[in-house]
């Protein structure tokens, strides 16, 4: 403990390591050789690092950079976390920038490609900044009558989601206090922490333990509901941890949706050891089965041109980067003369590092931007040169919002695409990313202003229309836009009407219909984790007699155990599990061949596509490559899904998307426009008259 007590943060920290000579970024390698601890922290079957060791993170890149030194115990953390890092069979490395100033340093822990996971600040040097140095918790345990066992702790933390491997399952039995919202429990450290306890600030495994119990407090408050940490408001660490010891907690402030809590650790003696404050428990709504306080739609309604304002006679000066389809041409007597066309071809050709400068280049002299590169149809039949070609598609637009952005001057961009608009709906084209993206864009981009117009033919009269709205509708009034018959249409966000019966256009199931058939086969891709294996559940439960898994990966052991234990549980299922990457249209292939010849006789009726790649980063690092990896799984896994069932009747068609293609999410813009695609997708199985269903999760 003498040693522990007179440590310091330096280069043999466990975790990271110097980037540079001015001490102001770090590394940290996450893998299951360097961090194997951390896959044990799941959310529904899904690792990831948990808060906890941001702090970690955060504390010890400050001490380390310090200079002078300073002892931890005059170190005050505050930290908030901003989006999830999950953990995959791949190592990854986050880096740690300081912004070092007198009396505080600012931290933010990123991605390799600069997504931000969690930013806070440590003021150094303080005093006396602890409330209690010690506390009465013979008090405490006499006030807490009420007992939770361990047990009951860690069975309401996995009815929420939360799973943990023996290395977090420290915590005992749980003390309470209803009238005063306080609880208390002891913890003996497992030997595999202690190992590496003191080469910590805080070891993450035991700060976690301090979240964990916040399931007590909340259990009581929030029922049934998923709460996860959003920040830290103070941290403190006076001495190390110990081997045996205390965490008290009491309830601080609860409001809406947020709980906040207060707490320490203490030693046998009840000195603290470590004080937290204003510590953020954010959960999710309440719901019910029959309630929509999650489920949304864009719906359009028509409005009159009467009711916008705009400048009769005005031609707008804009850069077009115009189609092969000939959208932009029509268009071009109802433009500036002094209005430029950019073709396609001549950037496609360009390398990489060429094309973004000549982007910089064409933008220079513009501030409107007309964007039509999105109307190229693909072609169904061929899944990699589609994902080929809406790569290409997006690092194209990428680099237009990138060039604008560097400009001081105002811009907008509009966003013209064909026919990707409801039922208009009928062949595949790069707008369907693009939907995706924009969103994205408006979150991340808030200073162009973006607009999505969406075209349903190319009459005279919807072009006609179209140079209307471009000089009447701005975007920032009017987001999106579909013009059909030489009407305009403007999209709102609201509410799904549960209550009429239907979700859509798709009916609801009655409750007493069976959802899934005994004799046949349910394909679910990425099957082996996360929501993807949630649905091999739900399938088994509801009925379904042969449920295949394609994954890229042969199950592990663990997941091989709870196949066999699924099927033990439900007699009548089968589940199996085929290597396979949907990517790859021989992969697939040979894929359904081996699910014939397994399930003899059972037809195919349900596809469910649950397969993912993430690639997070700004708009500025991402590159051609990063919207290739994140596009394949969803384009060319859905397209080879959609042509290796062309001749089956299926009940189901169900892709797994995401919110961000509905909202839009900072750093996401591949992913938001891998999964508006899908969005699309289904729309367009839907308008050819087959099932198709998007579930945007969020």
């Amino acid at each position: 403990h003498q040693q522990a007590n007179q440590r310091g943060v330096n280069a043999s920290h466990p975790l990271i390591y110097g980037i540079n000579s001015d001490n102001v970024e770090f590394g940290c390698l996450v893998s299951q050789d360097t961090t194997p601890y951390l896959y044990e922290h799941q959310n529904n079957g899904v690792a990831l690092v948990p808060g906890a060791f941001y702090v970690e993170l955060g504390l010890a890149c400050v001490m380390s950079s310090s200079r002078p030194k300073v002892p931890l115990s005059t170190c005050q953390l505050s930290i908030s976390f901003s989006a999830p890092c999950v953990l995959t069979q791949s190592s990854q490395v986050l880096s740690i920038k300081l912004s070092p100033q007198k009396t505080m340093t600012t931290f933010e822990v990123l991605s390799s490609s600069n997504a931000v996971y969690a930013a806070g600040q440590v003021a150094k040097g303080l005093e006396g900044v602890v409330e209690e140095s010690s506390i009465s918790f013979q008090a405490i345990y006499r006030r807490c009558k009420s007992v939770i066992s361990r047990k009951e702790v860690y069975e309401a933390l996995s009815q929420v989601g939360f799973q943990y491997g023996s290395i977090f399952r420290q915590l005992g039995d749980v003390h309470y206090c209803q009238e005063l919202k306080e609880a208390i429990t002891s913890i003996k450290v497992n030997e595999e922490t202690i190992r590496h306890m003191y080469s910590y600030c805080i070891h993450p495994v035991l700060l976690d333990c301090f979240l964990q119990m916040t399931a007590v407090l909340s259990s009581r408050t929030f029922q049934s509901r998923a709460g996860f940490p959003s920040g830290i408001g103070s941290l403190v660490v006076l001495r190390p941890l110990e081997e045996e010891m205390m965490i008290y907690m009491r309830m601080s402030k609860s409001t809406g949706n947020c709980l906040e809590v207060c707490g320490c650790f203490v030693d046998k003696h009840g000195s603290v050891l470590a004080e937290l404050k204003r510590v953020a428990i954010t959960f999710m709504k309440e719901s019910s089965s029959r309630d929509n306080e999650f489920l949304f739609e864009n719906k359009w309604k028509e409005v009159s041109l009467s009711q916008t304002i705009g400048h009769l006679g005005f031609k707008p000066r804009v850069l077009v980067f115009a189609d092969k389809f000939g959208i932009a041409e029509q268009l071009r007597k109802h433009l500036h003369p002094a209005s430029r066309y950019v073709m396609y071809e001549g950037w496609e050709c360009l390398m990489e590092g060429d094309a973004q400068s000549k982007m910089r280049v064409e933008v220079e002299d513009y501030d409107e931007i007309l964007f039509l590169w999105g109307i190229q149809k693909l072609n169904e039949d061929f899944p990699g040169k589609a994902v080929d070609q809406l790569a290409k598609c997006c690092e194209a637009y990428r680099q237009v919002v990138v060039a604008l952005r560097e400009k001081t001057s105002r811009c907008s961009v509009r966003v013209i695409t064909y026919r990707t608009t409801d039922r208009y709906v009928d062949h595949v084209n790069c707008g369907f990313a693009l939907y995706g993206m924009t969103r994205t864009c408006v979150v991340e981009v808030p200073e162009i202003t973006f607009q999505l117009i969406d075209l349903s033919s190319s009459t005279s009269l919807d072009i006609s229309v179209l140079a209307d709205v471009l000089v009447k509708y701005k975007g920032g009034d009017y987001p999106e836009v579909c013009i059909s018959q030489g009407r305009i249409y403007v999209s709102e966000i609201r509410r799904t009407p549960y209550d009429t019966g239907v979700l859509s256009d798709i009916p609801l199931y009655e409750p007493q219909k069976q959802l899934f058939k005994q004799n046949a086969v349910y394909v679910v891709a990425g099957g082996l984790t996360g929501l993807g294996f949630e649905t091999v559940k739900f399938i088994a439960e509801n009925g379904g007699g042969c449920i295949a898994i394609l994954s890229r990966r042969i199950p592990s052991r663990e997941k091989q155990e709870e196949m066999r234990a699924l099927q033990q549980q439900y007699k009548g299922s089968k589940v199996v599990s085929v290597q396979c990457d949907v990517a790859l249209t021989s992969d697939v292939e040979k894929a359904f061949q081996s699910i014939a010849s397994t399930f003899v006789g059972c037809p195919v009726k349900g596809v469910f596509q649950s397969a993912v790649a993430l690639h997070d980063g700004h708009l500025e690092v991402l590159k051609l490559a990063d919207f290739h990896k994140v596009l394949s799984p969803k384009v060319a896994g859905t397209l080879n899904l959609h042509r290796a069932t062309r001749g089956q009747e299926l009940d189901y068609f169900v892709c797994y998307s995401s919110v961000t293609s509905f909202l839009g999410n900072a750093t996401q813009t591949n992913y938001a426009a891998a999964n508006s695609f899908l969005d699309l997708f289904c729309l367009y199985r839907r308008n050819c008259g087959l099932s198709g269903q998007a579930i945007n999760w969020g």
